[in-house]
């Protein structure tokens, strides 16, 4: 009998197709008869997943973000928050819905069904929203966001790089409020990372301060994945709480690195100068 070898690459390909296999499940009983029923039943398989997968203490679920000094700053409803709740428990967790102050939040994550033009507006506006609602009690860069999408529209099918159009307008429609206090590196200037569950990345390498002072732009990098995008989605998740723990990496990133993963292509974020703050009075 031949040795079973180990197959990473199918295995992290199997993450993709758990949850397209599930995610048609309500719509194929019901139709159209209440699409948010269907909408919460996405979410769930993806948080279903990322338990599975999240160190010990992180709760994700659904929720809102507060402000524990002003009443009336609350973020938009999150289908994914990513609390982390080692030292302090969210101000509300029951039913599934949570409701917390900022300086648990690691991560937020908006699920929906198809990657088109009008889903990433309306996940661009609502992260924004929370770290809009953060400014000012935590760095805006310590909270990583989100933007998973079950399927690809015809369109994008057809021509991925209009995603980059897409998100570079949502991004400029919906700015991130300078930060309360000077910031080491620009705010970022939106989600970290849109997503399709099979096919497409779309990561925001953020502005950063160069060692010589200068600010080297925001760029938008857009990925064929060939089935790794969902792995891709979590590696990158993983590397974040990993790093806001005090890790510097974790091992779940390097096993999805693959030469399946392709370029589409690598733009500027154009808008970068309308949300880098002015540096403050006398600062070199």
């Amino acid at each position: 009998m031949s040795a079973i070898r180990p197959n990473r690459e199918r295995y992290l390909l199997s993450l993709a197709d758990e949850l397209r296999s599930q995610s048609n499940r309500v719509r194929d009983l019901i139709g159209d008869a209440h699409w948010l029923s269907d909408g919460h039943h996405k979410e769930f398989l993806l948080i279903d997943l990322l338990r599975r997968h999240l160190p010990a203490g992180m709760i994700a679920a659904r929720g809102f973000v507060v402000s524990a000094s002003k009443p009336n700053a609350v973020s938009k409803e999150q289908d994914i928050l990513i609390l982390d709740a080692g030292d302090e428990a969210p101000v509300f967790n029951q039913g599934g819905l949570v409701i917390t102050f900022p300086n648990i939040v690691r991560a937020a994550i908006s699920v929906k069904t198809r990657l088109k033009n009008a889903n990433v507006n309306d996940s661009i506006e609502g992260l924004c929203s929370l770290r809009n609602t953060c400014n000012g009690f935590v760095d805006p860069r310590s909270i990583w966001c989100g933007a998973y999408y079950f399927d690809v529209d015809p369109i994008v099918s057809r021509n991925p790089s209009t995603v980059f159009e897409y998100i570079s307008r949502s991004m400029a429609a919906n700015p991130i409020s300078p930060a309360a206090t000077p910031q080491n590196h620009p705010i970022p200037l939106g989600p970290d990372l849109h997503c399709s569950a099979h096919d497409f990345v779309f990561k925001l390498n953020h502005a950063y301060k160069s060692d010589d002072k200068t600010t080297v732009e925001a760029r938008l990098c857009g990925y064929e994945t060939k089935g790794l995008a969902t792995a891709i989605f979590l590696g990158e998740l993983l590397s974040h709480i990993a790093v806001a723990r005090g890790s510097l990496d974790v091992e779940f990133g390097r096993v999805v690195e693959s030469d399946s993963v392709k370029l589409i292509g690598d733009q500027s974020a154009a808008i970068q100068a309308s949300h880098i703050p002015a540096p403050p009075a006398g600062a070199g």
